[in-house]
């Protein structure tokens, strides 16, 4: 029995390693959008999910209009449909921004949405950046600005 807990307390020993790193990082760079008309009417609604897989996400590395595209993801193209819970609300889309990997304390990303019809909307988005986690801290969709409040819940007014 002594020779079992002299084991056992051995092994507690080599299964702890103080330098292990159990933090862990927080990384929020995405932004759920919906879109309206001037009268209030949710565009997103009446589309469907074949009209809004052909969207596409560009971030500009370079200056340069790179497509994003991940096939191993669920939204390999960054951009999912969201419907509103209940059936109540606006239907959103949530997009994937540009986040580039720079060190400093703030780093700004443009992405693009370039919609069916081949028009591009623009997006602006600053970063913070720290030991453990790398965050929107606000945005602007075309000329509408955004802040982390917004990442969530934000109307974009789309004139026709």
């Amino acid at each position: 029995m002594k020779y079992i807990s002299l084991i056992l307390l051995a092994l507690t020993f080599l299964s702890c390693d103080k330098d292990e790193n159990n933090e862990s990082f927080n990384v929020e760079s995405q932004i759920w959008v919906s879109y309206i008309d001037p009268d209030g009417n949710d565009l997103l609604k009446s589309l469907g999910e074949e009209t809004i897989s052909k969207f596409r996400l560009y971030y500009l590395e370079n200056d340069k209009k790179v497509l994003y595209q991940k096939s191993n993801l669920d939204a390999p193209y960054g951009i999912t449909l969201v419907k509103p819970e209940n059936g109540e609300g606006l239907y959103q889309l949530r997009l994937v921004l540009y986040n580039p990997p720079t060190e400093g304390e703030q780093t700004q990303g443009t992405t693009y949405v370039r919609w069916e019809d081949g028009r591009e909307d623009e997006i602006l988005a600053e970063f913070s950046n720290g030991q453990d986690h790398r965050t929107i801290t606000k945005f602007r969709y075309n000329e509408k600005e955004g802040t982390m409040d917004d990442v969530r819940n934000f109307v974009y007014t789309v004139d026709q």
